[in-house]
């Protein structure tokens, strides 16, 4: 019987990534975008479009992106520009909207909010790493797939009390380890 190797596609369907690459770094940077965006649009109808628009012009300037700066800090600039002239064309059109130093102030809070939330992210998934294989495992069940402690316990033939325990203990130690990571690194 022959040997079954897998021969690997040719060199022309494979897609090198490049994660500074700044199309690379705008999709990966899509659901912080929206919530940036989000947190400045006082009509949340208007946010697509918006993203939309920021999106292109992103790419338009990709060639103005310096490597090694801060992308999101980038793009979120740009958004911004994207929501001010989104706005002052509904103020041409007559609807009321908020004045531009508002807008700045949320613009500077849901900036610093979301990359608070990007530096938790980064420490729960060092945290994540660290647990062992139970653990990981007992997580992405509950929390991923969506299933019951019951529905757990069951199928690994524990009690659920004792998995709530056990979950709990595991809450606790990722508490501590991201509270050390974030004053670790951002000390």
């Amino acid at each position: 019987m022959p040997h079954s190797h897998s021969i690997p596609p040719p060199s022309s369907t494979l897609k090198v990534v490049d994660p500074h690459d700044p199309e690379t770094l705008l999709e990966q940077s899509q659901a912080s975008l929206r919530a940036y965006i989000t947190s400045l649009m006082s009509n949340r109808s208007d946010v697509d479009d918006i993203l939309q628009e920021t999106n292109h012009s992103i790419i338009q300037k990709k060639s103005d992106f310096q490597l090694g700066s801060n992308f999101k800090a980038w793009a979120f600039k740009i958004a911004y520009f994207s929501v001010m002239s989104h706005v002052r064309d509904r103020q041409r059109r007559g609807f009321v909207n908020l004045s531009e130093e508002t807008l700045e102030q949320l613009s500077l809070d849901a900036s610093s909010l979301l990359e608070s939330s990007n530096d938790r992210m980064q420490s729960l998934t060092h945290c994540i790493q660290k647990l062992n294989a139970k653990e990981r495992l007992l997580l992405r069940q509950h929390y991923v797939e969506g299933k019951s402690l019951t529905a757990i316990a069951k199928a690994v033939s524990r009690e659920p009390s004792a998995l709530h325990k056990a979950i709990s203990r595991v809450r606790a130690t990722l508490k501590a380890c991201i509270e050390k990571h974030l004053a670790q690194h951002l000390a």
